[in-house]
């Protein structure tokens, strides 16, 4: 399994990507994709938690929901695919207060 330790995928924009949600956090934080691509979210952690897309572009503060997950458990996984225009989108966790807690990240759609 590659890890990339969070840093920004140099990929030019994957196909599939994959995104893991934990307390209280998105690994990696910062995800580029290709219109079209599937994100492989999975729950690593040990609470509910889903990943929401928005329009941004300030993840910390709420806007249009574009698409997302369901809110899922830890252990379980659901796949995204991401049809969404070129441009640059807010990542965040909508459950309770996990935006707060710092569960947000971005998403370049290339």
């Amino acid at each position: 399994d590659d890890k990339d330790g969070g840093a920004p995928r140099q990929d030019g924009g994957a196909q599939e990507a994959p995104v893991e949600l934990r307390e209280f956090a998105f690994d990696p934080a910062r995800l580029e994709l290709k219109r079209g691509a599937t994100l492989d979210v999975r729950n690593g952690g040990d609470i509910p938690h889903n990943l929401t897309i928005e329009r941004g572009p300030d993840a910390t503060q709420p806007s249009e929901r574009l698409a997302g997950t369901s809110t899922f458990g830890g252990g379980d996984a659901e796949r995204l695919r991401v049809d969404l225009p070129p441009g640059r989108y807010a990542l965040v966790c909508t459950v309770g207060d996990h935006r707060e807690r710092g569960m947000v990240g971005s998403l370049t759609v290339r």
